[in-house]
């Protein structure tokens, strides 16, 4: 690996964080839970795992690229809830081989799906994830249980929000002393949106003894511990996932297509978040899960995707590597820098031709190949991450890109939303991507239109 700008200041932050026990070395036999405790001194928060300081360098994801989140110099893994325990032993498993620990997340359904009043139900509920608990909690992997994410997206505003946050959190307060009475090695943690602060008056108020708190932010964390620190957050904190600009606040097209960031750009977010909310407070924020490690379709297959479906990284994967060993990884991945077409973010007629033009490079000077393809614009949309059917490929006429960048392609006949994604690769497991929106518009005239154009 080639040392970069950023190592002198990460390294050194690298170095007095530490990165694990051998406990967790490759190979090594599981003998039983190793204790992870948070202690504070006048330097601030520390956690310690088997007595060591530990430092969590982790993504959310997919357990299929454990090992690459391994070899990029992560150390934790983090997920959102157990569907089957003997499938989460597995996985940890694998990661404790690795030398990894894991965030376990133990699932509450969100406020608005379920209903916390029937005292019946949340029992059920508590019980289930009580039982994972006693399922797992010797497994030296486990790092903390992480319990409910989001919970509270969408309700935790107002006047009407503060109580609701105040009853859910005294509720969970509950629920965490029953964990750490039946595992005592590890902490527990909660995730919350953003810095919500009806959210954090309520943990203050409500939840001693929920030890550190997991935060999601995206594009906007590089502000987020300003605002946890206005809020009064009186614990330590990690951020639990972040990365490019939410589809929620992003630019949008006059029909409400949102305007996804090039791969590129994404990984400059990554890059300032982790500088200016991860590194700029030490002993308080105790480390962070980048996402999504793998891939998913929410919006679109690549918004949060550091790893395609094809298994090609994207440079956010870069960042995060060279984040967390200060040093960039033998092969980077190409760059991106703009797609050109009068398509973009325009209405069309159906069955036009449209030429798009592709600027990209490689900083291996590597030789691109690129693939273009034309879906539906998504219309099954999730709330709040859950899942989303991935829009059909369209069956359009797509001329091959040529060596100065050029292609051109024929739109839909079909009138409705529709997105143009460009996948750039190196040949080396590195990709860039890329896409814009445009509408097929059914209007009179529009066939001789578009066959004037063809």
């Amino acid at each position: 690996m080639m040392p970069t700008p950023a190592a002198a200041v990460l390294l050194t932050a690298l170095a007095t964080a530490g990165s694990g026990v051998s406990a967790g070395a490759p190979g090594e036999a599981m003998s039983g839970p190793i204790p992870v405790e948070l202690v504070r001194d006048e330097s601030g928060w520390r956690l310690l795992r088997g007595g060591e300081p530990y430092f969590v360098r982790g993504a959310g994801g997919r357990a299929s690229y454990l090992h690459r989140l391994a070899e990029a110099g992560g150390n934790s893994f983090r997920t959102w809830g157990v569907a089957d325990v003997a499938e989460t032993r597995r996985m940890l498993d694998r990661a404790h081989e690795l030398g990894m620990s894991v965030l376990v997340g133990l699932s509450l359904p969100k406020w608005r799906h379920f209903d916390y009043g029937d005292d019946a139900a949340v029992a059920g509920l508590l019980d289930a994830q009580l039982r994972n608990v006693e399922a797992l909690k010797d497994h030296p992997a486990v790092l903390a249980w992480g319990v409910g994410n989001e919970v509270m997206l969408a309700e935790a505003d107002g006047p009407e929000g503060a109580e609701r946050c105040a009853r859910f959190f005294t509720l969970l307060n509950a629920f965490a002393e029953r964990v750490k009475a039946a595992d005592p090695h590890h902490p527990v943690a909660t995730v919350i949106a953003g810095a919500n602060g009806n959210e954090i008056a309520a943990l203050n108020e409500h939840a001693p003894g929920i030890d550190l708190v997991g935060v999601n932010a995206y594009g906007g964390s590089t502000s987020l511990s300003d605002e946890l620190r206005g809020h009064g957050l009186d614990r330590p904190f990690m951020l639990t996932e972040f990365g490019s600009e939410g589809f929620w606040v992003a630019e949008q097209t006059e029909w409400g297509a949102p305007i996804e960031p090039l791969s590129g750009d994404k990984a400059e977010t990554f890059r300032r978040s982790y500088l200016d909310t991860v590194m700029s407070n030490p002993g308080w924020c105790l480390g962070s899960y980048a996402f999504l490690w793998g891939h998913k379709n929410e919006r679109t297959a690549t918004w949060f995707s550091m790893i395609l479906e094809t298994g090609e990284k994207t440079e956010p994967v870069d960042v995060m590597t060279e984040l967390w060993t200060g040093c960039a990884p033998e092969n980077r991945c190409p760059r991106l820098r703009r797609i050109v077409s009068p398509a973009d973010r325009a209405r069309v007629a159906p069955g036009s031709r449209h030429e798009v033009r592709i600027s990209a490079g490689d900083p291996d000077h590597d030789p691109l190949t690129y693939r273009v393809e034309v879906e539906r614009l998504a219309s099954e949309l999730g709330f709040g991450g859950s899942y989303e059917p991935r829009p059909e490929r369209m069956d359009v006429e797509i001329t091959p890109v040529d060596a100065d960048g050029r292609c051109t392609f024929v739109a839909p006949t079909e009138p409705g939303g529709y997105r143009l994604f460009v996948y750039v690769f190196d040949g080396r497991n590195g990709a860039a991507t890329g896409n814009f929106p445009f509408w097929v518009e059914a209007s009179e005239g529009a066939a001789e239109t578009a066959a004037r154009e063809r």
